[in-house]
């Protein structure tokens, strides 16, 4: 045999040997990962204290910002993002089943509280009859809305109404005969020159300079407004899902809100 054909016959049988070994490895996980999220507080939460955590286990991540609560959902339902960041549960829930994507929550963090805001105006004693009040037009915004203007004595709703579902109709009591002014979420920090307040989410009103100790109130918090990572529910089990989840619940992570988000509403597990 020559030598030529030698090293020939000797390499196709390592090649023969080495693709019984190579099917067996687990399919490359997946590296490269594109979150979602709105500007201000919530795309700096990702960028302070999530996305470090993610990129040290070898993740390459981008974060995408968008300046409303629509398109991240589509986005996120046809493949161009792999995860988002900026609603609470209730919202989810509800734009997922009126626009029928398949999405899930996986895990639950921290929201820069509802506020009241305005540029005339001090406290919530200083609040005058017929005042108009811009508020977010979105229904489950809206009706935490009337929720957190309920928690000063502003409005008062209806015995037994779900508070998930307030609307201006279930109001029982307007002492104050405000004026609500329904606006996209994202406009409400440009109404406060046009109206007496502005009922602002707050990523909004720190993307547009305002800050939580500028608020005139601030909402308490209930848990079922933090903001959740969603994914497709197809992903839900993948590898990548439990790197997130696990970022979300470390102590890195609440080093980071004690640190940089003093006076956001958190999970249990973080505070």
């Amino acid at each position: 045999m020559s030598l030529f054909r030698r090293h020939v016959l000797l390499a196709s049988l390592a090649a023969s040997l080495a693709l019984p070994v190579l099917a067996q490895q687990p399919v490359a996980s997946k590296k490269g990962l594109v979150i979602g999220t709105t500007a201000g507080s919530n795309i700096e939460v990702l960028r302070r204290g999530i996305q470090p955590q993610l990129e040290q286990k070898g993740y390459k991540v981008k974060l995408v910002e968008f300046s409303d609560y629509v398109q991240p959902n589509h986005a996120l339902a046809q493949g161009s993002l792999d995860a988002n960041y900026f609603q609470h549960i209730i919202y989810l829930k509800n734009f997922a089943e009126k626009n029928k994507l398949d999405l899930a929550d996986v895990v639950q963090g921290p929201i820069a509280p509802l506020g009241l805001y305005s540029r005339k105006f001090k406290t919530v004693a200083e609040v005058k009859e017929g005042a108009r009040i811009a508020v977010p037009n979105d229904p489950t915004n809206l009706a935490r809305t009337f929720v957190f203007l309920e928690q000063y004595g502003l409005v008062k709703t209806k015995a037994g109404v779900d508070p998930l579902k307030v609307t201006e109709k279930d109001i029982a009591d307007n002492p104050k005969k405000l004026r609500f002014v329904p606006l996209e979420a994202a406009q409400l920090p440009r109404a406060l020159d046009d109206t007496d307040f502005s009922v602002i989410n707050g990523n909004f009103a720190i993307s547009s300079g305002l800050k939580l100790t500028d608020a005139v109130a601030l909402e308490k918090t209930p848990d079922y407004y933090l903001l959740v990572a969603a994914v497709r529910t197809a992903d839900k089990g993948a590898p990548w899902v439990a790197d997130l989840q696990a970022a979300f619940r470390s102590p890195f992570f609440k080093q980071v809100l004690d640190r940089d988000f003093p006076g956001y509403a958190r999970p249990a597990a973080l505070q």
